[in-house]
């Protein structure tokens, strides 16, 4: 959320209120409904959806929960942003893997006066 924000400083920014507003209240709305069932993180919330519980005490079925329609769009909202994050990322290093990689190349494949010679060429 912070490099979100910072990329998109400026608040009245179209982009800022299709991007960044929309994620924020998604995790505020996630947050709140995690709070108000007393769990502690996204993945007691997962089992809790996910399983069927018994109670401690009565040691009676718990099917699992049903969490509300705006909660499951706020947590898809957040996986969707998190997978395009994590892809530009992963291609973000490829590109300069690759350029650092060419450089390398370059260098093995080149003596330094035949670099400076194909610079000079270029420039």
């Amino acid at each position: 959320m912070y490099v979100r924000k910072r990329k998109h400083d400026d608040e009245t920014d179209e982009n800022y209120r299709k991007e960044v507003v929309p994620l924020l209240k998604a995790i505020q709305t996630v947050y709140r409904y995690i709070k108000s069932v007393n769990l502690s993180s996204l993945a007691k919330l997962k089992l809790k959806c996910l399983y069927v519980d018994i109670d401690e005490k009565t040691h009676d079925f718990r099917l699992p929960c049903m969490v509300p329609q705006k909660v499951v769009k706020g947590l898809l909202l957040i996986a969707r942003s998190q997978i395009e994050d994590a892809g530009m990322l992963r291609d973000t290093f490829r590109r300069s893997r690759t350029d650092q990689i060419s450089d390398d190349l370059i260098a093995l494949m080149f003596k330094p006066e035949m670099l400076q010679q194909l610079r000079d060429q270029l420039a």
